[in-house]
């Protein structure tokens, strides 16, 4: 049977990878770790996952500009169902989200928005693929997207989340 080549994503995350053969041999795709991780190895161009790991380590990373606002709205709101925790104000919020994020919320609604996902951002933020403006992530069974400004400082312009069940919220 033939392989399904995958595309490699720009920045190819083999922390990602480990977690998928994890699902694939929890799921009884295949007999063995070894067995999975070498079909996810062929499924990129790979012969093997010892060539697979050395590929994405020998690749520059590429660095997006919106990966460092997602970071602090993960860092920043994970604490927000905790007594005490305080909302970012307007003049905090505008430092990661662009004035068109403010034509379509304001800074109540969004952090209403972002607070309704608080008890997810204690967990770890898997990026999943980035390019230098926009960043794709995951968060337990949540696909994250976030788009930045052209220019500095790079703003987010843009967000997006669906969960495995495949719900969107608001982009």
């Amino acid at each position: 049977m033939p392989v399904r080549q995958r595309p490699l994503p720009t920045n190819l995350s083999l922390r990602y990878l480990k977690l998928e053969a994890k699902r694939r041999l929890a799921a009884g795709e295949f007999p063995s770790l070894h067995d999975v991780q070498d079909a996810i190895a062929r499924e990129h161009g790979q012969h093997s996952w010892t060539a697979l790991r050395k590929f994405i380590s020998d690749r520059p990373a590429v660095a997006s500009q919106a990966l460092p606002h997602l970071e602090w709205a993960v860092a920043r709101f994970a604490g927000a169902a905790e007594p005490g925790w305080a909302a970012p104000g307007e003049r905090e919020l505008r430092q990661h989200f662009s004035d068109e994020v403010f034509r379509v919320f304001s800074a109540g609604e969004l952090v209403a928005e972002i607070v309704g996902k608080a008890p997810d951002l204690r967990l770890d933020l898997i990026v999943v693929d980035q390019a230098p403006l926009v960043v794709r992530a995951r968060i337990a069974d949540t696909e994250l997207f976030a788009a930045a400004e052209e220019s500095p400082p790079h703003r987010r312009t843009r967000s997006c989340s669906a969960s495995s069940a495949g719900r969107n919220t608001r982009c």
